[in-house]
């Protein structure tokens, strides 16, 4: 009986956590009996339940998140076996996906893509390649990004299991809102859709939802989009990263006001409210966009306090990405009048758009920056800034970006 409870345990998993922002207490409720069902010491079965335990608890308290995977990858690695390590270190990536930990993700993706490869399990291969493909956008490694995402698409045509085709069409959807291309990720991500509710993915609608947003948001259309945000908030209690949206929302609808009270609410506590889990630097961001918009100094100071140690990250998670925080922390910077730091982190946050053809988070950098030059005002910064902001609104003219395009023309229409 305590072999059956096992296998079912390790059997019921889709490779990742049941559904975004859930912690699926039955599931772990039978993953912690198989394990107190079986001995203490290392083996395979216990190994590969500590792990899958940990992948259901993504959505749970850090603290033990990082206990379990300890845990389960200390006896992965004394066990010595490479079918049961290639499987921990995969079911560890989402649990572990906080920002400080992104070097050990991208060296445990990088190993476990070299076991799968001689392991020989295609869909083992698929979900290793999945891991690495977010870690390297986050480190902005696009070379390898795009590699992984092509072995994704290999994978998934021959395997044509539903699951897989799902996320690598999520995934597709995803890179296109990276490159600025909303009118592609929406209809990628209705494709995704449709395969995800046929499917039973228990997050398919979700998934969809946060990718229309953000195509909107780069449409500059999330202000029409209030209501709906507001539902997905409702709908979504275990993902608080959407009120730092529906912050957005009501920002770019011109509800200032509203758009204060969310974040001075989450600023309360430092941003304590909002989980480390796996769309902390997502949620962050958003606050980011709000506080600098609202020249918000002191969330704005707490959010880059925060934020900093990450500068040279992109807030990615496969469905969608944001601003890469290098010009996230260049507009909090410019709000707390440090210009010398938003100038830095303004060329780095150019520099990365400019390599990974970022079009629209490199549109609104160059807003920003130029912004930035008008208020400093030294020598040289208003020429340059105007170049900057004319950049930017020829590439949001041409693109449809429209708020970036109105808020550009507003800049250089106030300095002429």
């Amino acid at each position: 009986p305590d072999g059956a409870l096992v296998q079912a345990a390790l059997a019921n998993t889709r490779g990742w956590f049941s559904a975004s922002g859930v912690v699926d207490t039955d599931k772990v409720a039978v993953l912690e009996a198989a394990l107190n069902a079986i001995p203490g010491e290392d083996s395979s079965e216990r190994a590969l339940l500590l792990g899958t335990l940990c992948s259901e608890l993504s959505f749970g308290p850090l603290d033990r998140r990082l206990a379990v995977a300890a845990e389960a990858k200390g006896m992965a690695r004394r066990l010595g076996d490479p079918a049961t390590l290639v499987q921990v270190l995969t079911l560890l990536d989402n649990p572990l996906q906080i920002p400080s930990t992104l070097g050990e993700r991208r060296a445990d993706g990088d190993e476990a893509v070299a076991l799968a490869e001689a392991f020989g399990d295609p869909e083992v291969l698929y979900h290793t390649h999945s891991q690495c493909q977010v870690n390297a956008v986050q480190a902005g490694d696009f070379a390898l990004a795009t590699a992984s995402l092509q072995r994704l698409r290999s994978l998934s045509d021959r395997l044509r299991q539903p699951t897989l085709m799902w996320m690598t069409l999520f995934k597709e959807a995803g890179m296109a809102l990276m490159a600025g291309e909303p009118e592609r990720a929406e209809a990628v991500a209705q494709a995704a859709v449709d395969v995800g509710s046929g499917s039973g993915q228990p997050d398919a609608l979700t998934v969809f939802g946060s990718q229309v947003m953000f195509a909107c948001m780069e449409q500059g259309r999330l202000g029409e989009l209030v209501g709906l945000v507001d539902q997905a908030v409702t709908d979504n209690p275990g993902l608080p990263a959407f009120h730092a949206i529906l912050a957005t929302a009501h920002l770019d609808a011109g509800h200032h006001a509203t758009a204060r009270e969310i974040l001075e609410r989450a600023a309360a506590d430092d941003f304590a409210s909002l989980p480390l889990d796996f769309v902390w630097m997502i949620g962050m961001t958003g606050y980011a966009v709000v506080a600098t918009e609202l020249r918000a100094a002191g969330p704005a100071a707490a959010l880059y306090d925060l934020l900093a140690p990450y500068h040279d990250q992109i807030p990615f998670i496969g469905t969608l990405g944001y601003f890469p925080t290098s010009s996230t922390l260049g507009g909090l910077a410019t709000v707390l009048g440090r210009y010398e730091e938003a100038e830095t982190h303004f060329a780095e946050a150019d520099e990365l758009t400019t390599r990974a053809a970022m079009l629209f988070y490199g549109a609104a950098n160059q807003l920003a920056w130029g912004r930035m030059l008008g208020e400093r005002a030294g020598p040289g910064d208003v020429e340059r800034g105007c170049s900057l902001l004319e950049r930017a609104h020829a590439l949001a003219a041409g693109r449809g970006y429209a708020l970036i395009e109105r808020r550009a023309h507003q800049a250089l229409s106030d300095w002429t």
